[in-house]
């Protein structure tokens, strides 16, 4: 098999991983590089078995519009397979050879917004129907299409003919290359896009894959995955150090190259010599990605133990991605956990804000957006958190971000606010991008253009020292403080009146919730029993406390089919922040053992020492539900302690 792809030096690393994993499922291939620096690219891809040809046409046209190129010199010498840099495979891919056909994966553009009609997508020749769309990134060519390919290059040449079939700051090759598909009545036969292209890897925010009998599959099918395509997806490292440690492992034992790859990290065990805990190789990984600033000696200065101390912080300060979600968003990791979320969304409502300047977009935009007014989010990657928040209706701004000036685009940034008019927003909250260093360049940079009454900052403890020099330097005062892991703080500017801490809203005394097991999980995963995942909403007018004089716990009780009691003291599970009415959550849940010949049982929520919820919520479901959890003791000495405690209580 033949195989071809095209990458500027500077997108080279990616384009490695591509070349490693093509060449080991496929050892009698070849594969050829087109490039715009043969030497550099050369020297980012080592000894990889590969053919590199420099493009003049890269410099002169864009690489998008080099491609055509590309294709007609790759069609001169035979049928070829067309991949993407930014694909990782997984398996063989003779499953697209066809010397009769062009061979491609259907693509609805359900993610291109900016096309309001699907069926006619090119606006300068609107009679033209779109009667085959294909995603470009993975096609086979037969030799039997070489003169269309010649054709096409050539029309690709004219700026006319190329301007007439692109979406100007959206699709430029795969939009000229499918008009032209239709236009010459190419023959194409489809392969499975959920195995051979991007839509078996994710959908919109949602990663699809999954580990099955050793190997990697896409749930959207269940069919094992052929390939990643990170179609769309423009900070590929931090997307993959989404993904769970075991499939880490995967892509990378099909990538495993030299030089040094970020996804050596997750080589089996018997490929690397130190092995520690995935979580923690992830973190380690995603901390390695991220933007650092080195600070070079001085003399007669005290130095620390850790010479990367700044690092070493930041993995210290970090969170594992947990099973927890908070009204539908996931929280730990990269995301916040659900006391931030809760805590963030009480600062907006408590004190009032009306108009949110936010840096960074994704699931905090659609909090932010149900609570707040007019909310500009600010994001410099592109990916499925954009994509989730766009979708949700969020207004999001994705502005170029330079690495290297730890600015925005000033001209872009500076659009943004001012045709939304949030020169004196409410609130700033600063929430990316990674790195302390990149979060004060961009709070320098946008303190200029804004004037917030409240700013918010997440990271605290992490970003400590910027917050405090940013409190002398702008007039803040700390205002409120979340002491979670990472830390979150809002500070006021010293015109606004002291106000109370935020506390959660008590509208009334009624205490109402349901619960129900969304998974029942066999296996041990807790010293104390079984960790169930279940769904727990906030359906009364009162907040579920996590903590303090009013704090509750989750609970059940063991019971025959009668609704009778077996079992009335059982473990309980800490609720992980606040619930305020509405609220709903999905956490997992300890369920102890159970010897009780075909148990039931029920939800109940407990505030020790002083009440549980079913004795003075009339309306709390009762209803038996079978219980799956593994045995379970009715120990007579739970019921005397049960007994006693409804004696006090009443």
């Amino acid at each position: 098999m033949r195989a071809i792809t095209i990458c500027t030096a500077s997108y080279a690393r990616h384009t490695r991983r591509l070349v490693a994993s093509y060449n080991k499922f496929h050892p009698n291939g070849t594969i050829t590089v087109f490039c715009d620096d043969s030497a550099q690219v050369r020297k980012e891809l080592g000894t990889l078995p590969c053919e590199i040809v420099e493009l003049s046409s890269i410099n002169t046209l864009g690489v998008k519009r080099a491609k055509f190129e590309a294709y007609a010199l790759a069609a001169r010498q035979g049928g070829f397979l067309y991949l993407d840099s930014d694909i990782i495979v997984l398996r063989s891919l003779e499953e697209l050879i066809d010397f009769n056909y062009l061979v491609a994966c259907r693509d609805d553009l359900s993610e291109c917004p900016f096309i309001s009609d699907k069926r006619f997508p090119w606006p300068n020749h609107p009679e033209l129907e779109a009667g085959v769309y294909i995603n470009s990134g993975v096609m086979f060519f037969p030799r039997s299409l070489l003169a269309i390919l010649e054709e096409i290059y050539t029309a690709s040449l004219d700026d006319d003919a190329w301007h007439r079939y692109i979406a100007p700051g959206h699709l430029y090759d795969n939009h000229f290359l499918c008009a032209y598909i239709n236009l010459k009545c190419v023959p194409v036969r489809f392969e499975n896009q959920y195995k051979f292209n991007w839509q078996g890897l994710r959908a919109g925010a949602d990663i699809l894959v999954s580990i099955k009998n050793d190997v990697i599959i896409t749930a959207a099918t269940g069919d094992p995955l052929h390939l990643m395509h990170f179609a769309g997806i423009e900070d590929i490292d931090s997307f993959l150090l989404r993904m769970k440690p075991d499939i880490l492992e995967k892509v990378s034992d099909s990538t495993a190259c030299k030089p040094v790859d970020i996804l050596d990290l997750f080589q089996s065990p018997n490929q690397r010599e130190i092995c520690t805990k995935p979580d923690i190789i992830r973190e380690v990984a995603r901390l390695l990605i991220s933007d650092k600033t080195t600070n070079p000696a001085v003399a007669n200065t005290p130095t620390p133990y850790i010479p990367i101390a700044e690092t070493f912080l930041s993995f210290a300060l970090s969170e594992n991605f947990s099973d927890v979600r908070w009204n539908g968003f996931p929280c730990g990791g990269a995301y916040l956990n659900s006391q931030e979320y809760h805590f963030l969304r009480s600062i907006i409502r408590t004190k009032k804000l009306n108009s949110v300047v936010e840096v960074g977009g994704g699931y905090t935009s659609i909090l932010l957006n149900g609570a707040a007014q007019t909310v500009l989010s600010i994001e410099a990657y592109q990916g499925p958190w954009l994509d989730a928040a766009i979708a949700k209706g969020c207004d999001v701004e994705h502005i170029p971000f330079d690495a290297t000036t730890k600015r925005f685009n000033q001209a872009r940034l500076e659009k943004a606010i001012r045709d939304r008019n949030l020169e004196l927003p409410d609130l700033l909250f600063i929430d990316s991008p990674i790195g302390t260093a990149n979060r004060d360049g961009v709070l320098r940079q946008i303190e200029d253009l804004v004037k917030p009454r409240y700013i918010a900052f997440h990271d605290a403890r992490r970003d400590s020292t910027m917050i405090y020099e940013a409190m002398l330097r702008l007039g803040y005062r700390l205002d409120a403080y979340l002491p979670t892991h990472r830390g979150f703080v809002v500070l006021a500017a010293v015109t606004e009146g002291a106000e109370l801490p935020v506390q959660p809203d008590t509208v009334g005394d009624d205490i109402a919730f349901t619960a129900e097991v969304v998974e029942w999980r066999r296996e041990q995963r807790d010293t104390v029993g079984v960790l169930h995942k279940v769904r727990l909403t906030n359906t009364g007018s009162r907040t579920l406390a996590m903590s303090g004089g009013d704090g509750l716990f989750l609970t059940y009780h063991v019971v025959d089919s009668k609704g009778d009691v077996l079992c009335w003291e059982n473990p309980r599970t800490t609720l992980p922040c606040d619930l305020e009415p509405g609220d709903e959550i999905i956490l997992d849940v300890i369920f102890g053992p159970c010897d009780a010949t075909s148990p039931y049982f029920y939800f109940d929520m407990v505030c020790e020492h002083r009440y549980w919820v079913s004795n003075i919520s009339p309306n709390m479901n009762r209803t038996p539900v079978p219980l799956k959890s593994s045995r379970h003791h009715a120990d007579p000495v739970c019921e005397q302690k049960y007994l006693r405690k409804q004696k006090v209580l009443r």
